[in-house]
């Protein structure tokens, strides 16, 4: 349905003869439906963007959780060797947190690619002493699964 001042507005434009007027929603709405469409499209690459972005945090949750299936969840890939790694690190600290300052996702139709600051706090279990642990810059490489991203390699 026309708004009143949209219908006023095409009672004022010229008519051609044996030409019927011309229709106010064709002429309203092609530019927004144009707009409407790369909206969309921002849209789902945002969407894609804050999934990656997401799944990073999903990681660094499951590291404060010290729990090695929850690590999985995320990382269902992960070699015996990082499960190891990160049981040993389980095993000699508390309070373990990792946390993530990334840069923009490459991001393609099944695979993300994430560049990341990795910093690292922990405590050890022996003497209740905060570890000093340099901070490393990160690759995550992510594929997509069901619909959900998952990580699945850390270099």
């Amino acid at each position: 349905m026309l708004q009143r001042k949209e219908r006023r507005r095409l009672r004022r434009l010229p008519r051609k003869k044996g030409k019927a007027k011309p229709r106010g929603d064709r002429l309203q709405h092609k530019p927004a439906a144009r707009a409407a469409g790369a909206q969309v499209l921002i849209d789902k690459k945002m969407a894609g963007v804050a999934a990656v972005k997401h799944t990073i945090k999903l990681f660094e949750a499951a590291v404060a959780s010290e729990d090695i299936a929850k690590i999985k969840s995320v990382r269902p890939t992960m070699s015996p060797k990082a499960q190891a790694n990160w049981e040993a690190v389980f095993r000699d600290y508390k309070d373990v947190t990792v946390s993530e300052e990334c840069g923009e996702p490459k991001i393609g139709a099944d695979k993300a690619e994430l560049s990341c600051k990795q910093s690292v706090k922990a405590t050890t279990k022996k003497d209740n002493k905060a570890v000093p642990w340099p901070t490393a810059q990160v690759t995550f490489a992510l594929s997509k699964n069901g619909g959900w991203w998952h990580v699945e390699d850390v270099r």
